[in-house]
């Protein structure tokens, strides 16, 4: 047996429980501690059409909708802030200190309202002259509309860049141009366009 079939591996039923979110966080906590990994499972009832296939195969296609709505709820956004004042902007939109942000880390962020009262929890990265905030997809529509309320006359482009980039988490391995989060994790951010040239 190799040593990656020997690592813990946890089983999470993804549903719409609220439950669920409870313990992939708890699980993912675990995995953390002992070096396993997640795997998320949803179930797909079988229809039971033998006659009818036209019906069947609507509804096994809006199965799959509902499992991929499932799984991307814990999908993380990638948004691009760019521009002269993206610093700037940056610093006075969250709760840590942008300028003590280097190419090589991943800084841990607030985003609040003006009472206090946390948003979201994003991780920042500073990427070429830009910068990358990662969060929970589902939280999208909210963020990106209010960040664009308080850029007005500022120098900065926000994008959602999801679909161009992938987000690979590490676990005690080294990789170079790597995000370091802590001393176990660090995340590597690829640009699509690389992978699909390189392939």
């Amino acid at each position: 047996m190799s040593e990656q079939d020997s690592k813990w591996k946890f089983l999470i039923i993804a549903d719409d429980t609220p439950e669920f979110s409870k313990v992939l966080r708890l699980a993912s906590k675990r995995a953390e501690k002992v070096g396993g990994s997640i795997l998320l499972l949803h179930i797909i009832p079988p229809a039971d059409f033998q006659h009818w296939t036209s019906v069947k195969d609507i509804m096994e296609e809006e199965s799959m909708k509902e499992a991929r709505e499932q799984v991307n709820k814990h999908v993380q956004e990638i948004m691009k802030i760019s521009g002269l004042d993206a610093e700037t902007f940056l610093q006075g939109q969250l709760s840590n200190d942008i300028k003590q942000l280097n190419t090589s880390s991943v800084q841990l962020n607030a985003y609040c309202q003006h009472q206090g009262k946390i948003l979201a929890l994003f991780w920042v990265m500073k990427y070429e002259d830009s910068f990358l905030l990662s969060f929970p997809l589902d939280l999208l529509e909210t963020i990106k509309p209010r960040l664009q309320m308080f850029v007005i006359m500022s120098d900065v482009t926000i994008d959602d860049v999801t679909s161009s980039y992938l987000q690979i988490g590490t676990l005690d391995e080294e990789y170079q141009n790597a995000y370091v989060i802590n001393d176990k994790l660090s995340l590597i951010i690829d640009d699509k366009k690389n992978s699909t040239n390189k392939e």
